[in-house]
């Protein structure tokens, strides 16, 4: 295969480092050194972009470099003496007439996002404790799902008045700033921006899927009646819509989706968010039953322009705040069994468990024992999750990336 004109503008560059660290050309390699290792029992052999020794052997990899080779070349070379250049991320320059028409292509968009991100929600709420947006970068960007979104079919959707649209936009999540991984996040409160046309966004809190929606309809009763009243008293733009997705042979999202009518969130009542609640439930127990439907809930959706952000951002606070500090009504049986004598040992025997239920329903009131077990076992977990963080940080910092060089190695090798 040939070899493309920017991998060998790479390795010019690449060599132009070596010699500017005081590397003779004369020691300089470019693929034409081939190593071979082995690491923790497997070996490998990679032929290096471009090589240099000079008293100390150090490596440049250019273009693409996969982060599974980072930590055996590292063995192999030494942390300090492994260099990545990668390619320059390109998302699609924009110019304002295009952005002000609605011509921008999909990377275009993507890049628009990424613009309006910082300009207007991160260098806005940066400091901000309660939102804690975290900054966007080329290494973090795949926690923020900005790339890849393939299109998919919305039945009623909510921007233009057809029955029917292909949806292609592009998505961006607003992950906090410690959030570690695109996995992390989807445990966490999923909110973000869509870019449609022009310097057009929308807003939302989305639960989408049957694990999301059962995390939000598990909320505590609580819980539920001030997510209600946060959703009545934002302004008239705001809107809430329930609906399912579906799909025909797998349910990789995005998935295709029908939406029920938006609602207002201020002319919202007890008795409409409840009828969401139950058609998010009901899909649940159909998607149990085997039927290729999921929930899909836009809890609190909001269109403006890209300069209206902080103030919509600003909006959000009350609501983001119950949500931040949500309790479900298992945490809720597990923090009164907390209060019971002899809990910890109660719950490491679980035969013992049905004995402890009899007390807690004389102390608490009735609940079904299956919810009852439920708590038990978060807080046997929670538990086991506390030993092994405190294992954890005692250990030294190398014998940490010891270890999870070992398990990253050990994915590897059966990774495909």
């Amino acid at each position: 295969m040939s070899e493309s004109f920017t991998h060998q503008k790479l390795k010019i560059e690449a060599k132009q480092l070596l010699l500017q660290k005081g590397y003779s050309e004369d020691n300089i390699l470019v693929d034409k050194k081939y190593i071979e290792i082995s690491y923790y029992g497997f070996p490998y052999k990679f032929r290096i972009d471009v090589y240099g020794a000079n008293g100390h052997q150090i490596a440049i990899e250019c273009g693409n470099f996969p982060k599974w080779k980072h930590p055996i070349y590292e063995q192999y070379f030494g942390k300090e003496f492994v260099i990545h250049i990668p390619y320059e991320k390109n998302y699609g320059k924009y110019l304002l007439t295009d952005l002000k028409n609605g011509q921008l292509t999909k990377a275009q968009g993507t890049q628009f996002l990424m613009n309006t991100y910082k300009k207007h929600i991160y260098d806005y709420f940066k400091d901000d404790p309660i939102f804690d947006f975290q900054e966007f970068n080329d290494t973090n960007r795949n926690i923020f799902d900005i790339d890849g979104h393939r299109a998919y079919r919305e039945i009623n959707p909510d921007y233009i008045d057809e029955e029917e649209v292909k949806g292609r936009d592009v998505w961006m999540n607003f992950p906090d700033s410690n959030t570690l991984s695109k996995a992390e996040y989807k445990d966490k409160i999923h909110w973000g921006m869509i870019y449609y046309t022009k310097n057009k966004v929308a807003v939302t809190i989305i639960f989408s899927g049957r694990s999301a929606c059962e995390k939000f309809l598990g909320l505590s009763d609580e819980t539920h009646k001030k997510i209600f009243e946060a959703l009545k008293v934002l302004p008239p733009k705001f809107k809430i819509r329930d609906g399912n997705s579906f799909w025909d042979k797998t349910n990789m999202p995005p998935l295709d989706k029908v939406w029920n009518n938006p609602i207002p969130c201020h002319e919202l009542t007890w008795e409409q968010y409840k009828e969401i609640c139950e058609n998010l439930d009901n899909l649940i127990r159909l998607q149990k039953a085997g039927h290729k439907v999921g929930p899909v809930l836009d809890l609190a959706k909001v269109f403006c322009q890209d300069n209206e952000l902080p103030e919509v951002i600003e909006e959000f606070r009350e609501l983001y705040k119950i949500l931040l500090k949500s309790e479900s009504e298992i945490d809720i049986i597990a923090k009164n069994i907390k209060t019971m004598d002899d809990w910890k040992w109660y719950i490491s025997q679980s035969n013992e468990w049905n004995d402890i239920f009899d007390d807690y329903c004389d102390k608490f009131g009735e609940l079904s024992l299956y919810d009852f077990k439920k708590a038990c076992r978060k807080l046997r977990l929670d538990k086991k999750k506390k030993k092994w963080t405190k294992m954890l940080y005692t250990l030294s910092p190398s014998t940490l990336n010891l270890f999870k060089e070992c398990l990253h190695c050990f994915w590897m090798q059966f990774k495909f």
